[in-house]
């Protein structure tokens, strides 16, 4: 996290947010049209949610948005249970094949959001369900939320024995947790 040292200036930027140039070109625009940061709010292109981020990136002409979390995403990660590297896909107009699934929740996958997926094994996973919600989160970093207060810790969940949703009933997907310490 980036702050200005100012006396007075409460300005901050985080890492990812402050390496962005503007324009942007994204390999996902269907138009490639430049993308520029703007603090409007829109559909998300890529997971069709107006709340993914709180700065969107937008197409002046198009008026297509783009959340940054989104459009920060890898174009390849791996998954510990394919051998081989999985690519970012863009999503699809119109779905042409209604079974795709999700390997990691085993739900159907909406093709017309973004996934990723394995070109040799025919693999698709959810974003969230392969990198979780929160992306740029890592495995034991320590965060202390402000003076005086409990400082917690971010641990994997990766375990055969996740634990159970309260609300849903359903096991944690989530692949980080936080722990009070």
């Amino acid at each position: 996290m980036y702050k200005c040292c100012e006396k007075g200036c409460e300005f901050q930027i985080d890492a990812r947010c402050a390496s962005l140039t503007d324009p942007i070109i994204h390999d996902c625009d269907p138009h490639d049209h430049p993308l520029f940061i703007n603090l409007t709010k829109g559909e998300c292109m890529a997971c069709k949610s107006s709340t993914c981020s709180s700065m969107y990136l937008e197409c002046i002409e198009c008026q297509l948005f783009l959340g940054l979390k989104c459009a920060t995403l890898p174009t390849v990660a791996h998954y510990k249970h394919d051998k081989h590297p999985l690519t970012f896909c863009c999503g699809e107009e119109k779905t042409t094949d209604p079974q795709y699934w999700c390997e990691i929740c085993e739900t159907k996958l909406d093709a017309t959001k973004w996934f990723y997926t394995c070109n040799s094994c025919s693999v698709t996973l959810h974003v969230t369900c392969l990198l979780g919600d929160r992306v740029y989160m890592k495995p034991n970093h320590m965060i202390r939320m402000h003076k005086g207060a409990e400082s917690i810790l971010i641990v994997s969940n990766s375990g055969n024995s996740r634990p159970v949703c309260n609300g849903c009933k359903r096991c944690c997907v989530d692949t980080m947790v936080v722990k009070r310490v």
